[in-house]
């Protein structure tokens, strides 16, 4: 064992920096063999004793909860809805640059992998990260969709032919990150002109659903 071997075994990281060090690393961890990664195996990859990871996280779900946290919450910008309500820019508009944005997000390794793996194993984030669309986008999207489309005030029923349109239009931005991550073919390069006809086929569908209901298309 050489000198500086022997020094690196002897560094002893800050708490709030080996958590971090954990956690950076259990990202990457996850993305690649999924939620059934042991932590044992994690800490194997550290070069830690398993014990060290429980004592910042007390367990595996602790752990994967944390990963959620990090991957798919704390990446989700403060703007965004604020940014969906400005009626000042058509919702054309409006619509391509939260896209444009979302989709810098989670076209990533670890969000798109993570995301996958962990349905096919039936791991929580999933649902937990349709309950954040639910409460965060799905409210803003509709209530600026039916302002745009001059829907009636009083019909206030959510739709659920509207929440499928939102749902396949999310399913096909997420997509480019599928190709990217998981088949690793080529995505068109200009994302935004991708995500521009995206948006002009959701709204095209969105004018077919409300054709009989009287409203002014949108500009």
């Amino acid at each position: 064992m050489t000198k500086d071997t022997v020094s690196k075994k002897r560094i002893r990281l800050q708490p709030h920096d080996r958590e971090k060090q954990i956690l950076d690393a259990a990202i990457e961890f996850y993305s690649e063999v999924g939620m059934r990664g042991t932590t044992r195996e994690l800490a194997t990859r550290l070069g830690v004793t398993q014990g060290l990871i429980y004592r910042y996280f007390p367990d595996k779900d602790a752990l994967i909860n944390r990963v959620y946290e990090a991957v798919f919450v704390e990446r989700w910008a403060a703007d965004w809805e604020q940014n969906l309500k400005n009626r000042n820019e058509p919702l054309r508009r409006r619509l391509v640059k939260f896209y444009f944005n979302y989709a810098r997000v989670i076209h990533t390794k670890e969000w798109v992998r993570i995301f996958l793996l962990s349905g096919f194993e039936q791991n929580l984030i999933q649902n937990k990260y349709r309950v954040l669309l639910e409460k965060r986008l799905m409210p803003t999207l509709i209530l600026e969709i039916r302002n745009s489309f001059n829907l009636p005030k009083q019909d206030k029923k959510i739709n659920e032919k509207e929440i499928e349109l939102i749902t396949s239009l999310q399913a096909m931005i997420f997509h480019l990150g599928v190709r990217k991550w998981i088949y690793r073919i080529p995505v068109p390069p200009d994302t935004e002109e991708q995500i521009s006809i995206y948006v002009d086929m959701f709204l095209f569908g969105l004018k077919q659903l409300y054709k009989n209901k009287g409203v002014i298309e949108p500009i």
